[in-house]
């Protein structure tokens, strides 16, 4: 569904120095949410109004130049949430700002199946960790800024909780309930 691509060393320091990132609010099944893009693919999907998206993203990429592209931001929506299957018909780029460890962590998340969950000890396991680090992961799950394509409304807690989710608890159960919802049925 994705291709996932870190910045380099260089990019992170500079704060996206160069780089220009278009914008624009799109509708999805779990209500409006901002979109970003780089030339190298999506870079933030924010269950935030506009404004707070900006900002929010401006904080990340300080130095790049932000320019405001209505028309992208539904016809990626259409891409994005198909109702006939949960697959877009060609894979969308990511382009994510994260340490090597978050990068690990959000690439374990991708693998997750889409209608199905997994904890956080069982994330830490695929990437070749101690479940003791948990906490670890969990940190760099809700650093995730792509919301639903980089599933991180995919991890509970071992107890079966679903645990905090920087969009509301009530969105994360909402997308899980979706998914499973719009999967195929043998």
């Amino acid at each position: 569904m994705v291709s996932l691509e870190a910045m380099s060393p260089g990019e992170y320091k500079d704060g996206g120095a160069g780089l220009q990132i278009r914008f624009g609010e799109l509708s999805t099944p779990f209500g409006m949410a901002t979109i970003f893009r780089t030339y190298r693919g999506i870079c933030a999907l924010e269950f935030l109004s506009m404004s707070h998206a900006l900002e929010q993203v401006q904080q990340r990429w300080p130095n790049a130049d932000f320019v405001t592209d209505p028309e992208s931001g539904q016809s990626l929506s259409e891409q994005i949430f198909q109702t006939s299957k949960l697959v877009p018909e060609k894979p969308l780029a990511l382009h994510v700002k994260g340490t090597r460890f978050q990068v690990q962590v959000w690439k374990a998340l991708l693998s997750i199946p889409q209608g199905q969950v997994s904890t956080y000890g069982s994330v830490a396991e695929a990437i070749g960790r101690d479940r003791r680090a948990s906490r670890a992961i969990g940190n760099a799950v809700g650093a995730n800024r792509i919301g639903w394509l980089i599933p991180c409304h995919r991890v509970i807690r071992r107890s079966g909780l679903f645990g905090a989710y920087r969009w509301g608890a009530q969105r994360k159960m909402a997308m899980l309930g979706w998914e499973a919802s719009h999967q195929a049925r043998p």
